[in-house]
């Protein structure tokens, strides 16, 4: 029975997956595309340009979004990657446009040398990212140094769930989507840490969206801690990031950020979602923390 019940969500998974991301996609606007000459052109004159005082653009799936990047002295792009038949592109989410090719966008970003190229996994194995990655140290030179992986492999502040993992507090099209894209496992980061020791990993989680009155737990930080303490023992020495919700953290006791600063040969960066901008007091509590990466919009933060 159990192997059974398995193999059935496993396949109910996979349909309900397929069938959103086929039917909800739309194709990308004229005026967000970008010719790739200019884009490598612009990849090529901003090489050397990217420096820690520049601006972090949150959002690059889309050709517009990665031209306005090399086109600044941003530090730090990040991408949303799914899979779709086997190979990445970039896609928040299947209710919008699919974006770039993954290899596309890794080859920009190993030509332009960005300090930071992060990689938000959304849904999937990460099987065929892996081979991309690896594809582009190896083709287009990129620094593997360089390279974050981030995924979401716990739930977190306000998320509540019905036995499947679902957040029940959405539409049913919507409980779908969030089941089968949002959150990977911790195995996936123990996968990505062991095929790319040099790369720094990125823990975070689910939560709910809009403003809320509680931020992260003591339980919160245990999974955290958790989950830290599992990829480090799978790979020693791995470079682990603490990806937080910034209105989130700055409610949470300070001892959860001391106790994720306590693990050796980390930091914590900051975010805030676009449906709840960041707050200069939500700031000046995370910096008295010891915060020192803020990621202030969906966009572009400083």
């Amino acid at each position: 029975v159990a192997v059974f019940v398995t193999t059935q969500r496993a396949f109910i998974a996979e349909q309900i997956a397929s069938y959103v991301t086929d039917s909800r996609s739309r194709e990308i606007p004229a005026e967000w595309l970008v010719d790739d000459r200019v884009l490598r052109q612009a990849a090529e004159e901003s090489r050397g340009s990217h420096n820690s005082n520049g601006e972090i653009h949150h959002t690059v799936d889309y050709p517009y979004q990665l031209l306005a990047a090399l086109e600044s002295s941003t530090y730090s792009v990040e991408a949303n990657v799914t899979v779709i038949d086997g190979t990445g592109f970039l896609q928040h989410d299947p209710r919008v446009p699919i974006g770039m090719p993954l290899l596309q966008f890794l080859e920009y970003a190993a030509i332009a040398d960005f300090p930071i190229v992060k990689l938000d996994l959304k849904r999937d194995r990460v099987g065929p990212i892996i081979d991309e990655v690896q594809d582009a140290i190896d083709d287009f030179a990129l620094d593997p140094s360089h390279v974050h992986l981030n995924a979401n492999v716990f739930r977190g502040p306000g998320v509540t769930n019905d036995i499947f993992g679902a957040r029940s507090d959405k539409s049913f099209t919507d409980r779908m989507y969030n089941l089968f894209v949002m959150e990977l496992e911790t195995s996936d980061l123990i996968r990505l840490a062991r095929e790319f020791p040099e790369s720094s990993i990125v823990i975070s989680s689910t939560t709910a969206t809009g403003p809320l009155d509680v931020g992260y737990s003591e339980d919160h930080l245990e999974q955290f801690v958790q989950a830290a303490n599992e990829v480090r023992e799978a790979s020693p020495g791995q470079r682990l990031v603490f990806a937080v919700r910034g209105d989130l953290a700055a409610l949470a006791d300070p001892e959860f950020i001391g106790g994720l600063h306590a693990i050796d040969g980390s930091y914590v960066a900051a975010w805030w979602s676009g449906d709840v901008p960041s707050t200069p007091d939500e700031i000046e509590t995370l910096r008295e923390q010891g915060v020192t990466f803020f990621d202030l919009g969906q966009e572009e933060g400083r």
